[in-house]
Protein backbone atom coordinates (compact mmCIF):
# COMPACT_ATOMS: atom_id res chain seq x y z
CA UNK A 1 0.00 0.00 0.00
CA UNK A 2 1.76 3.50 -1.00
CA UNK A 3 1.44 6.14 1.84
CA UNK A 4 -0.50 8.92 0.31
CA UNK A 5 1.27 11.29 2.71
CA UNK A 6 4.71 10.29 1.78
CA UNK A 7 5.38 12.93 -0.86
CA UNK A 8 4.47 15.60 1.68
CA UNK A 9 7.36 14.13 4.00
CA UNK A 10 11.34 14.97 3.67
CA UNK A 11 13.61 12.30 2.87
CA UNK A 12 15.03 11.07 5.77
CA UNK A 13 18.71 12.04 6.62
CA UNK A 14 21.62 9.68 5.76
CA UNK A 15 22.76 8.53 9.29
CA UNK A 16 26.62 6.93 9.06
CA UNK A 17 26.19 5.70 12.41
CA UNK A 18 22.68 3.80 11.75
CA UNK A 19 24.53 0.35 11.29
CA UNK A 20 26.63 0.86 14.29
CA UNK A 21 23.43 0.88 16.79
CA UNK A 22 22.57 -2.23 14.60
CA UNK A 23 25.58 -3.95 15.81
CA UNK A 24 25.51 -2.99 19.48
CA UNK A 25 21.83 -4.38 19.08
CA UNK A 26 23.40 -7.74 17.74
CA UNK A 27 25.99 -7.95 20.43
CA UNK A 28 23.78 -6.87 23.33
CA UNK A 29 20.99 -9.29 21.98
CA UNK A 30 23.96 -12.13 21.20
CA UNK A 31 25.63 -11.36 25.16
CA UNK A 32 22.13 -11.90 26.68
CA UNK A 33 21.88 -15.41 25.11
CA UNK A 34 25.19 -16.46 26.41
CA UNK A 35 23.93 -15.46 29.89
CA UNK A 36 21.07 -17.44 29.65
CA UNK A 37 23.19 -20.31 28.12
CA UNK A 38 25.47 -20.11 31.03
CA UNK A 39 22.52 -20.04 33.40
CA UNK A 40 22.80 -24.48 33.03
CA UNK A 41 26.63 -24.12 33.73
CA UNK A 42 25.94 -22.10 36.84
CA UNK A 43 23.45 -24.32 38.03
CA UNK A 44 25.17 -27.78 37.53
CA UNK A 45 26.69 -29.56 40.72
CA UNK A 46 24.74 -27.00 43.35
CA UNK A 47 21.58 -25.27 43.49
CA UNK A 48 21.51 -21.78 43.07
CA UNK A 49 21.10 -19.06 45.81
CA UNK A 50 18.08 -16.58 45.14
CA UNK A 51 20.38 -13.72 44.72
CA UNK A 52 22.14 -15.55 42.19
CA UNK A 53 19.18 -16.17 39.89
CA UNK A 54 18.03 -13.08 40.36
CA UNK A 55 21.96 -11.15 39.01
CA UNK A 56 21.80 -13.86 36.02
CA UNK A 57 18.13 -13.47 34.86
CA UNK A 58 17.83 -9.44 35.67
CA UNK A 59 21.24 -9.04 33.62
CA UNK A 60 20.09 -11.21 30.58
CA UNK A 61 17.05 -9.06 30.51
CA UNK A 62 18.80 -5.57 31.06
CA UNK A 63 21.18 -6.81 28.36
CA UNK A 64 17.66 -7.49 25.98
CA UNK A 65 15.85 -4.09 27.34
CA UNK A 66 19.40 -2.02 26.14
CA UNK A 67 18.38 -2.71 22.71
CA UNK A 68 15.50 -0.48 22.95
CA UNK A 69 17.81 2.48 24.26
CA UNK A 70 20.69 2.13 21.34
CA UNK A 71 19.68 5.77 19.92
CA UNK A 72 19.77 7.44 23.35
CA UNK A 73 23.02 9.17 24.08
CA UNK A 74 23.21 7.85 27.78
CA UNK A 75 22.92 3.63 26.31
CA UNK A 76 27.23 3.77 26.48
CA UNK A 77 27.79 4.28 30.62
CA UNK A 78 24.72 1.68 31.08
CA UNK A 79 26.41 -0.78 28.71
CA UNK A 80 29.84 -0.19 30.27
CA UNK A 81 27.96 -0.86 33.79
CA UNK A 82 25.91 -4.42 32.45
CA UNK A 83 29.74 -5.26 31.69
CA UNK A 84 30.73 -4.86 35.08
CA UNK A 85 28.23 -6.70 36.46
CA UNK A 86 28.74 -9.41 33.73
CA UNK A 87 32.45 -9.80 34.81
CA UNK A 88 31.09 -9.41 38.55
CA UNK A 89 29.55 -12.97 38.00
CA UNK A 90 32.44 -14.33 38.00
CA UNK A 91 31.12 -14.78 41.61
CA UNK A 92 28.35 -16.93 40.69
CA UNK A 93 30.47 -18.82 39.00
CA UNK A 94 33.95 -18.51 36.42
CA UNK A 95 32.50 -19.43 33.08
CA UNK A 96 29.89 -16.40 33.44
CA UNK A 97 33.10 -14.26 34.32
CA UNK A 98 35.06 -15.25 31.81
CA UNK A 99 32.17 -14.38 29.34
CA UNK A 100 31.80 -11.26 31.18
CA UNK A 101 35.60 -10.54 30.35
CA UNK A 102 35.44 -11.83 26.82
CA UNK A 103 32.22 -9.47 26.20
CA UNK A 104 34.10 -6.90 27.78
CA UNK A 105 36.76 -6.53 25.59
CA UNK A 106 34.46 -7.24 22.56
CA UNK A 107 32.38 -3.78 23.91
CA UNK A 108 35.89 -2.17 24.19
CA UNK A 109 36.64 -2.57 20.62
CA UNK A 110 33.31 -1.71 19.03
CA UNK A 111 33.49 1.91 21.01
CA UNK A 112 36.99 1.87 19.74
CA UNK A 113 36.18 1.48 16.69
CA UNK A 114 32.95 4.58 16.93
CA UNK A 115 35.41 6.74 18.54
CA UNK A 116 37.53 6.50 15.57
CA UNK A 117 35.28 6.54 13.27
CA UNK A 118 34.07 10.20 14.94
CA UNK A 119 37.34 11.56 15.05
CA UNK A 120 38.05 10.76 11.53
CA UNK A 121 34.25 12.19 10.55
CA UNK A 122 34.98 15.13 12.58
CA UNK A 123 38.67 15.79 11.06
CA UNK A 124 37.32 15.14 7.07
CA UNK A 125 39.48 12.25 6.40
CA UNK A 126 36.74 9.62 5.50
CA UNK A 127 36.98 8.09 2.24
CA UNK A 128 33.62 9.56 1.69
CA UNK A 129 34.82 13.14 2.43
CA UNK A 130 37.15 13.39 0.05
CA UNK A 131 36.82 15.63 -3.35
CA UNK A 132 36.51 13.50 -6.30
CA UNK A 133 38.01 14.50 -9.33
CA UNK A 134 36.66 15.62 -12.10
CA UNK A 135 36.44 13.10 -14.58
CA UNK A 136 38.91 13.83 -17.60
CA UNK A 137 37.50 15.44 -20.41
CA UNK A 138 37.61 13.65 -23.80
CA UNK A 139 41.11 13.83 -25.52
CA UNK A 140 41.89 16.61 -28.12
CA UNK A 141 42.97 14.93 -31.31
Amino acid sequence: MIDPDAADKPPRRADPERGFRGVMSGALLLQSITVLLGLPVASSGRDLAPWELIVILGLAFALIASCAFVTKPWIVPVIIGLQVVAVLCWFITGALGIMGVIFAIAWWTLLHFRNEYRRRAAAGVLPSQQQQPPPPGPAAV
